[in-house]
């Protein structure tokens, strides 16, 4: 099949300019899944620190709350009783945040169920001390039994536990980041230079196919130039017979 046809040379014109678009397009979509893995990625470690983020919170407050909490019961002063009172509108709603973020996480989440159960029981013996307290009789040995400052302890250290977990998803969810972002180089690059190689290879063959159509074409048209000339010259030699008005007349030698 040769290329100087013209409908052979039409397709191999649109073999010429589909051949790029098709591996552009190729090269696209593997990029593009890349890069949507890359910032999957980058969402899961932005959801793991806004995680510590909020139980950074949600232990603070209930700091607070137990702060004002002694601060009122060894002064009797309200002002020092502030903390407490604004940690309780704001503690469980905090919790609620913090469920919500745990999302499916069961092992986390059952961590802040576990917190916020030992919460409400701690929130019930804060009440009764400031009652007491507010009645000006002896809040003193319960105060002493130590209940309140062994359920705190209790929320600190599994807010610990909590913490280092959520640390380490956060660790292993940046370097699965930095992971993808290597094999989204790595991939793109070689998917490029593998795509520009079959490219030029295929531009090579059809070019290559193309000069030899052509070198071809050149050489039929010179063996018939050489043809036609050999004839023009052989007809030169013939002799002609005619009459005075230039008619040729039979018989011819």
């Amino acid at each position: 099949m040769t290329l100087l046809n013209p409908d052979n040379f039409r397709r191999f014109l649109r073999r010429a300019v589909a051949l790029p678009l098709v591996l552009v397009a190729l090269l696209t979509i593997v990029l593009v899944w890349q890069i949507a893995d890359l910032l999957a990625g980058s969402r899961r470690e932005a959801h793991a620190n806004a995680v510590s983020a909020q139980a950074n919170l949600t232990e603070r407050l209930l700091i607070d709350a137990e702060t004002g909490q002694r601060g009122y019961l060894v002064s009797g002063n309200l002002l020092f009783l502030q903390p407490y009172i604004e940690a309780q509108q704001t503690v469980r709603p905090a919790f609620d945040k913090l469920l919500l973020l745990c999302g499916s996480n069961r092992a986390q989440a059952d961590i802040v169920l576990g917190i916020r159960y030992v919460y409400g029981r701690w929130e019930r013996d804060a009440k009764t001390l400031i009652r007491l307290r507010q009645l000006n009789t002896s809040y003193q040995v319960e105060f002493n039994r130590g209940i309140g400052k062994t359920m705190m302890d209790a929320m600190r250290e599994q807010f610990s536990i909590f913490l280092a977990e959520e640390t380490r998803l956060a660790h292993l969810r940046a370097q699965q980041t930095q992971r993808s972002t290597r094999v989204t180089f790595a991939v793109g690059l070689s998917l490029a230079a593998l795509f520009a190689t079959t490219i030029a290879g295929a531009l090579r063959n059809m070019l290559g196919r193309l000069a030899h159509d052509y070198d071809n074409a050149l050489q039929t048209i010179g063996e018939s130039e050489e043809r036609f000339r050999s004839l023009i010259v052989a007809s030169s030699q013939i002799v002609w017979t005619t009459n005075p008005a230039g008619e040729m007349m039979p018989p011819q030698p």
